[in-house]
């Protein structure tokens, strides 16, 4: 039986993943001799399943349930999901759903959708169907459980239930809260990612060959960027990057113990740091597979670095995801990376040019920046479509007045949005903002525009990629197909399989061969 039990998903209806941070905690937890079970893809569990699954680790010690909210979506979505038996989330990259329907009707109608969902308050997040569900059943049979949530939306109200609450990064936090309801008084030392040990460990994981995990090198980040809202942002150097014997370590963990050889690294920059990459490279050279990975690099430190054009592709680089935001001069420069308003198309062709089909490219913009017309966007797209990198995406630039500063992070944006020439004309109302030639609803709208067009021609990239790999093995093969041409109710059906499968070993063990039952679920009778 487990102290404590997490519920994890990462919300899509396809493409299976396991986000990092329940499976960090529960193997902090673990290392100081608690049983802390995580439950992977709860969203995507037939109820009456995750209900067993629960059951099979609540017993006499078990102090209570967790969830992790970081991939709910806002309210909107949220009551979307709630209407509905069949699905229990929303598609979230605006725009991108789309690309699932040849039909014109459909088409509109999901592009409509999309810019309603948008202008949802993200500051207002809901519990999901399946957590009420979920909840509501395991409450009455166990009241003395504990119910606590975490994730980045963990801050936010308008919830069904009474959470406990543990925000941020929750290591030690986590820790002193299972110590206080153990009645434990020793001393612990305080979590330090720089000695951080294996993340996926436990009992019946059920972990396939063919899924992609996750794996922090680091926490942190050496940059600063005006909109961005992340914590642990302006680190000096060496002081938040783990061991590299523990990262060897656990890559050969992973590949002795489940068959692990794809990966998705969450470092904030991962490529900030000459050393950093040297050493990986090493590492990844003395393996006994070929890694592939995908994560967020920054695009001026490949041209100012040349020789990280080989490195990364010695690491194992497939799909990297830049943060171009803009590649318009003074929008680029308010938000600290005007690099890319001077030399980003540029580059972006000679890399294209010397990578060939070998890598490609997940790009993010923003649209809502000082000076950057509509106009300037068409450019952009223009230039995208011109030049097929892979993936992109436009996004709104999101600014948050929060009426009480502190409860949550805030970026330079956010505290000094009325330099920039922001302001915000509805009283109470700290999320829509006016500046120059958007605000908040304009930029939101064309950004479901510029996505729903590029449907057309963008192709799963970065993150996106390595998730499908998890039901679909030849990744090549959906690198070079473009997002209208997958077939997104297989990978439904295939994703429904998987859950399955996972479901059965969590219930029997992983020795259960489900057989013809989950061939029916694949094949959609």
């Amino acid at each position: 039986m487990a102290h404590f039990v997490i519920w994890n998903c990462l919300a899509e209806d396809y493409a299976p993943i396991r986000p990092l941070g329940p499976h960090q905690l529960a193997s902090w937890c673990i290392q100081h001799g608690y049983n802390v079970k995580v439950i992977d893809f709860s969203h995507l569990l037939q109820h009456k399943d995750f209900i067993e699954i629960n059951e099979k680790h609540i017993g006499p010690e078990t102090i209570g349930i967790g969830v992790s909210t970081s991939f709910w979506h806002p309210s909107v979505r949220m009551k979307k999901a709630k209407g509905s038996q069949k699905t229990n989330t929303y598609t979230t990259s605006v725009g991108d759903q789309v690309g699932h329907s040849n039909d014109p009707a459909t088409k509109r109608k999901l592009f409509d959708q999309n810019f309603t969902n948008m202008m949802a308050a993200p500051n207002r997040t809901e519990e999901p169907f399946w957590v009420i569900n979920a909840r509501t059943e395991l409450e009455r049979k166990y009241p003395k459980l504990d119910w606590v949530m975490g994730g980045s939306q963990s801050h936010y109200g308008n919830m069904e239930f009474n959470w406990k609450k543990i925000h941020g990064f929750a290591e030690d936090a986590f820790l002193k809260y299972l110590d206080e309801r153990s009645d434990f008084a020793g001393v612990r030392k305080d979590f330090d990612i720089k000695q951080s040990n294996r993340a996926y460990i436990g009992n019946n994981l059920s972990i396939g060959s063919n899924e992609a995990l996750l794996m922090e090198m680091g926490r942190g980040c050496q940059f600063e960027c005006s909109f961005c809202s992340y914590p642990l942002i302006g680190k000096k150097k060496g002081t938040y990057i783990r061991d590299y014997k523990r990262i060897e370590d656990e890559f050969l963990y992973n590949y002795e113990t489940f068959g692990t050889t794809k990966y998705i690294f969450t470092d904030d920059t991962f490529n900030e740091d000459m050393d950093k990459m040297e050493q990986l490279a090493k590492i990844s050279s003395d393996l006994p597979f070929d890694l592939k990975y995908v994560g967020y690099h920054r695009l001026d430190l490949i041209w100012a670095r040349k020789a990280q054009k080989d490195l990364l592709r010695e690491i194992g680089l497939v799909s990297p995801f830049f943060g171009i935001e803009s590649f318009h001069p003074e929008a680029s420069k308010a938000i600290g990376k005007g690099w890319n308003g001077r030399m980003g198309k540029e580059f972006m062709e000679e890399l294209m040019n010397d990578w060939k089909d070998e890598i490609t490219f997940e790009l993010g913009f923003i649209i809502g920046l000082p000076g950057e017309t509509k106009e300037n966007i068409q450019e952009t797209w223009d230039w995208l479509v011109k030049h097929q990198p892979g993936y992109w995406i436009f996004q709104a630039l999101y600014i948050n007045q929060h009426e009480k500063p502190g409860e949550i992070q805030m970026s330079k944006f956010d505290r000094d949005a009325q330099k920039w020439g922001y302001k915000f004309p509805i009283p109470g109302n700290g999320l829509y903002w006016k500046q120059g030639n958007f605000n908040s609803s304009t930029a939101n709208k064309a950004c479901v525009e510029f996505n729903y067009a590029s449907n057309e021609f963008v192709k799963p990239a970065g993150f996106r990629l390595m998730q499908l790999t998890a039901i679909d093995e030849d990744f090549k093969k959906i690198q070079h197909t473009k997002q209208k041409d997958i077939n997104w109710e297989h990978m439904e059906r295939k994703t429904a399989a998987f859950a399955y499968n996972y479901a059965k070993k969590q219930i029997y063990g992983d020795n259960y061969y489900p057989g013809l039952e989950a061939e029916l679920v694949d094949s959609g009778e």
